[in-house]
C-alpha cells in the first residue's frame, strides 16, 4: 500500500482558495475557535457572557481576516455598517437590538466553520476516495437516482452536514478518473454535483430538522406545520423525476459531443469497495448517534447538536488516518502526524472558511437589523398588494426569495421581513399554510438557483467549484422547471 493509499491524501483534492499568512493564520484561528466555542457554550449552558464573547469574537475575525474576503463579502459588511448606522439614529433600542443581531449572526458563522470541518477528514479519506470512484463508475440513470435520493435521506439527519460529506466523496470519484478520461470527468462531476445539489435542496421543503420548518410556523402566524410540511413532501417526491429527466438530456448531448469527438469513457464498474462503505458508514453513524444523543441529554436543536459533534467526529477520523499512515509506513511514529494535522487545521482549514461564515453571518445580520428598524405595516400600505389575489401574491413570494438571494440576500431575511410584512396586513385574504409554502418553495429554489444560497456556499468550500457554476450554469434550467412544477402546485392546493 503506498502513502496516497494510506493517508487518503490527494494535492489535487485540495480546494484553491486564497493564501493564509503564518500570523494572520493562527490570530484568526484562534479567534475562530473562541467564537464558535463562545456559541456552544451559550447554546448550551444560556450564559449571557458567552453570547456577548462570541459578537466580540466575530467583529475582531471580521477585521482580522478582510484580507481574505471579496467583493461580496466587504459589499455585505458595507450593508451591516450603514444598517447599524442608521439603527443608532433611528431606533428607540438600538443596543438591544444590535446585540441580539449580532449573537445571531455568531451563529450562523460558528455553524459555517463547524460544520465545514467534516470536508478536512473527508478530503483525505482512502474511503472517501473508494467510495467516489464507485460511484463514479456506476450507469448515469442509477447513479442520480442514488446521489438524489442518498443526500435527500441523509438531509433529514445530518443538515447540511450531508453537502460536507458527500461533496468531497463525489470530487474524489471524479479525480480518480480525470486522468485518464478528462472530458467524461467534467461531465460526471456536473452530473453528480448536481444530483446532490437537487436532492439535498429539497429535503428542507419537508424534513422537520430543516430551518424551514422552525422559522417559517413562527414568522407567519396560523401556519399549519404538518400542512406545510406535507404540501412540501409532496412537491419534493415531484422534483425527483423532474431532476432525473434533465440529467438524461444533459447526459445524451454529451455523449454524442463525446463520441463526435473519439472521447468515449470505457464504462468499466468497480467491484463494491464494503470495507470502505464499512467505514465511511461509521463515521455517519458516530456523526447522526452522536447528535441524536445530545438533543436527547440537553434538549438542543438538532443543528446545534450537529455543530458539536462535527469537530469531535472530525478529530477522531483524523487520528484514525494518522494511525493508519503509521501502520502502512506511510507516516512518522508517534502522535506528530496526528498533531500536525491539528494544526494545519486550526491555522489554515479554519481561517479559509471565513468568506463563507461571513456571507452567511452577515447576511443574518442585516436581515434581523432591517426587520427590526423598518415598519412593515406602513411598508404595506404604500405597496397596497391587496390589489392583488392570493395566488398572485403567493407565486410573488415563490419567486422574490431566489430573485433577492441573487443580490446576496439570504432567505431568512426576506422571509422574516416579508412574512411579517404579509400577514400583519389587514384586508389581505391570505391563507398562514399556503403563504408559509410559498416561503419554503421560494427557499428551496434559492438553494438550487442562487450562488449565494448556503448549498452552493458549502459545497464551493467542500469541492472548490465555483458557486455560479453549480448554480447558474447547471442547475438554472432546473431551477425554471422546479419553479414551474411549484407554480402547478400552488394553484392546485389554492383550489
Amino acid at each position: 500500500m503506498s502513502a496516497e493509499d494510506a493517508t487518503g491524501e490527494n494535492p489535487a483534492s485540495d480546494v484553491p482558495r486564497p493564501a493564509v499568512g503564518a500570523a494572520v493564520g493562527r490570530l484568526l484561528g484562534g479567534g475562530l475557535l473562541l467564537l464558535c466555542a463562545a456559541v456552544l457554550v451559550h447554546q448550551f449552558a444560556g450564559l449571557r457572557a458567552a453570547a456577548l464573547a462570541s459578537s466580540v469574537c466575530l467583529v475582531l475575525c471580521y477585521a482580522i481576516g478582510l484580507g481574505l474576503t471579496g467583493w461580496r463579502e466587504r459589499g455585505l459588511l458595507a450593508a451591516a455598517a450603514a444598517i447599524t448606522a442608521a439603527a443608532l439614529l433611528a431606533a428607540p433600542a438600538p443596543g438591544a437590538l444590535i446585540e441580539h443581531s449580532l449573537q445571531r449572526a455568531a451563529f450562523l458563522a460558528a455553524f459555517m466553520i463547524l460544520i465545514g470541518l467534516l470536508r478536512v477528514g473527508a478530503s483525505r479519506s482512502a474511503s472517501v476516495l473508494a467510495l467516489g470512484d464507485y460511484l463514479t463508475r456506476q450507469p448515469p440513470g442509477r447513479r442520480y437516482l442514488a446521489v438524489h435520493a442518498g443526500s435527500h435521506i441523509m438531509g433529514l439527519l445530518l443538515n447540511f452536514g450531508t453537502l460536507s460529506l458527500i461533496g468531497p466523496l463525489i470530487m474524489r470519484g471524479v479525480e480518480a478518473t480525470r486522468a485518464d478520461e478528462p472530458a467524461a470527468a467534467a461531465i460526471r462531476e456536473q452530473r453528480q454535483l448536481s444530483a446532490l445539489i437537487r436532492g439535498f435542496s429539497w429535503v428542507i421543503a419537508w424534513s422537520p430538522t430543516a430551518v424551514t420548518q422552525a422559522l417559517i410556523p413562527v414568522v407567519i402566524v396560523g401556519a399549519d406545520p404538518i400542512a406545510l410540511a406535507g404540501m412540501g413532501a409532496l412537491v419534493a417526491v415531484a422534483i425527483l423525476p423532474l431532476g432525473w429527466l434533465n440529467d438524461r438530456a444533459v447526459g445524451r448531448r454529451a455523449r454524442r459531443r463525446l463520441a463526435r469527438d473519439g472521447l468515449l469513457p470505457a464504462g468499466i464498474r468497480r467491484t463494491f469497495p464494503r470495507a470502505a462503505a464499512v467505514r465511511f458508514s461509521l463515521v455517519c453513524l458516530a456523526l447522526i448517534g452522536g447528535c441524536v444523543l445530545i438533543v436527547l441529554a440537553s434538549g438542543a436543536i438538532v443543528i446545534v447538536g450537529l455543530m458539536l459533534m462535527a469537530p469531535l467526529v472530525t478529530l477522531a477520523w483524523l487520528w484514525v488516518q494518522s494511525r493508519t499512515a503509521r501502520t502502512a509506513g506511510a507516516g512518522p511514529a508517534g502522535g506528530g502526524a496526528f498533531a500536525a494535522r491539528i494544526g494545519e487545521v486550526a491555522t489554515d482549514s479554519i481561517p479559509r472558511s471565513m468568506p463563507e461564515a461571513l456571507t452567511l453571518s452577515t447576511g443574518g445580520y442585516c436581515g434581523l437589523m432591517l426587520a427590526g428598524l423598518l415598519d412593515p405595516a406602513g411598508i404595506g400600505e404604500w405597496l397596497q398588494p391587496e390589489r392583488l389575489p392570493a395566488v398572485a401574491i403567493y407565486l410573488l413570494v415563490v419567486a422574490a426569495v431566489p430573485l433577492l438571494s441573487q443580490l446576496a440576500v439570504p432567505p431568512i431575511m426576506t422571509a422574516t421581513f416579508f412574512g411579517s410584512l404579509l400577514i400583519g396586513l389587514p384586508g389581505l385574504d391570505l391563507d398562514p399554510t399556503l403563504l408559509g409554502f410559498a416561503f419554503v418553495m421560494g427557499w428551496c429554489l434559492n438553494l438550487t438557483g442562487s450562488p449565494f444560497g448556503t448549498t452552493a456556499l458549502l459545497l464551493g468550500r467542500a469541492t472548490g467549484v465555483k458557486e455560479t457554476a453549480m448554480t447558474w450554469r447547471w442547475n438554472g434550467l432546473f431551477t425554471l422547471a422546479s419553479f414551474a412544477a411549484v407554480t402547478g402546485a400552488v394553484f392546485l392546493f389554492s383550489a
